[in-house]
Parts: C-alpha cells; structure tokens; sequence
C-alpha cells in the first residue's frame, strides 16, 4: 500500500467529526526515520492547511506494533487512553485543546502498519473508538 487515502474516506470521517462537505487528497508521500509516510488530508473548499484532519500511513519492516503506538503515546502532553481489541495496539489522546491523535498499528504480511489519525477532538468518545475499529479492521 503506497496511499493513506483509502483506508478512509471523506464520506466515511465526515460524519465522525461532525463536517461535511470534506474532500479526501493524497498528499505527496514523506519518509520518517524508520519508514515512508503517506498522508491523506480532509478538507472543505477554502478550510486552512493547519485545521485540516489528515491519516499518516507507516509500513515498518521490523517494528513490533505496540513501538509506533506507543512512541505516538509519549508526544501526548496528557494521558492517552488505549483500545483494546483494535489492531494488535491502539490508543487516542488529546494533543491539545483542539486536537486528538488517534493510532492503530497492526502486524500484516510480514510488517507492522500504522495508521495515526489526526483529527478534532470529538464530543462523543465513542466516536474515536468506532474510527479505531474501521481502521484496524482495514490493516
């Protein structure tokens, strides 16, 4: 898989947040350290780049799944509240007064994947378990 886009569309994401009218775009792929990145961002005509939601996909070679998950827990500033059953690893926690990271990592055909989902904190929490579930299910 060389896109984040279609683990989830915008269809799909808008009724979670509460937006509609949002578009998925594959952005140009990146790489980390360890492994390529590969960004879809949600957007409505004219939303600002900074406020848009966005799916990072990573394929690590060797990574045991609970390692992306919880190097993703250590960059929130609060605590972070796991998933269980979602994926071999999965958790969510605000980053700030705004917004909420959401990972699920998973081990398939012979590498661990991850995707983290950033997005607006939802008021519903049941929101964020029912994205967790979709996308581990599409791991």
């Amino acid at each position: 898989m060389t896109a984040a886009c279609p683990f989830l569309g915008a269809g799909e994401l808008a009724p979670i947040i509460g937006i509609v009218g949002i578009v998925a775009t594959e952005e140009p792929p990146g790489a980390t350290k360890t492994a390529p990145e590969y960004t879809c961002a949600y957007a409505t005509d004219g939303q600002r780049t900074e406020t848009r939601p966005r799916l990072y996909y990573f394929a690590f070679a060797k990574a045991n799944p609970n390692t992306p998950v919880f190097t993703t827990a250590e960059n929130c500033p609060g605590p972070n509240t796991p998933i269980p059953g979602v994926g071999d690893a999965a958790m969510y926690c605000d980053l700030d007064d705004y917004w909420t990271t959401l990972a699920v990592a998973k081990r398939v055909h012979g590498e661990t994947r991850m995707l983290n989902l950033h997005l607006p904190q939802l008021r519903k929490k049941e929101g964020y378990i029912q994205v967790a579930k979709l996308l581990g299910e599409r791991l």
